[in-house]
C-alpha cells in the first residue's frame, strides 16, 4: 500500500499535537487553594476551651469544657474540626468543615453534631478578631440565630469566645468561653 506524503504529514503532525497537549496537561500544576481560605489557619491546631454556657434562655447555666481538633484537609482546600462538648452532665461530640466560598466571598463552616443538629455560619476576620453569623437548627428543624465572636491573642495561641443567640424572639448568652492552643495545627 502507497501512501502519498500529504497523508504522512498529517499523520506526523497529528502526533505531535497530542504528544504536545499530553506534555502541556502533564506540565499542569495542581490547583492550590485561595489565600483567602488560609484566614481560618487562626483556628489550626488543638485547643482547650472552658467556661460556662446555657442551651436555653430559662435554662440553668452552667460549667462546659470544649475541645476542638482543627486541621487542614482535601489538599488544604477545607478545614476539618472535630469538637467534644462537655457540660450539664453530657457529652456531645461535632463534626464541622470550614472553607471559603470563591462564588460568594464568603468564609463558610458547616457543622453537624451528634444530636441530629446542623449549623451554617459565614465567617468575618478583622486583626485578632473572628465574628461569626449562624443559624442552627435542632433536630426537629427549629431555628436558632447566633453571633459568635472569637478574640485571639496576639500570637494566636489562646482566646476568649461569647456567642449570644436568640430563639423565637428571645435572647440570651449561649457561652462565655477562654482557652489555649496545646497544639499548633498543620
Amino acid at each position: 500500500m502507497r501512501r502519498n506524503a500529504s497523508t504522512v504529514q498529517f499523520a506526523v503532525l497529528f502526533v505531535i499535537f497530542f504528544v504536545g497537549i499530553a506534555s502541556a496537561a502533564a506540565q499542569t500544576p495542581p490547583p492550590s487553594p485561595s489565600p483567602e481560605v488560609r484566614k481560618w489557619d487562626i483556628f489550626a491546631g488543638d485547643w482547650n476551651l472552658s467556661g460556662v454556657a446555657q442551651d436555653a434562655p430559662s435554662a440553668t447555666q452552667y460549667k462546659v469544657d470544649w475541645s476542638l481538633h482543627e486541621r487542614w484537609i482535601l489538599g488544604g482546600f477545607f478545614m476539618q474540626v472535630d469538637q467534644v462538648w462537655k457540660g450539664n452532665g453530657q457529652e456531645s461530640h461535632a463534626l464541622e468543615i470550614l472553607s471559603y466560598d470563591p462564588v460568594k466571598k464568603a468564609h463558610v463552616s458547616s457543622g453537624f453534631s451528634d444530636d441530629g443538629s446542623t449549623w451554617n455560619l459565614t465567617a468575618s476576620f478583622q486583626d485578632n478578631t473572628v465574628t461569626e453569623e449562624s443559624v442552627s437548627k435542632n433536630p426537629a428543624g427549629q431555628p436558632t440565630t447566633c453571633h459568635t465572636t472569637f478574640e485571639f491573642s496576639s500570637d494566636h495561641n489562646s482566646l476568649s469566645g461569647t456567642q449570644e443567640c436568640e430563639e423565637n424572639g428571645k435572647r440570651w448568652t449561649t457561652f462565655r468561653v477562654k482557652g489555649n492552643r496545646s497544639k499548633a495545627g498543620v
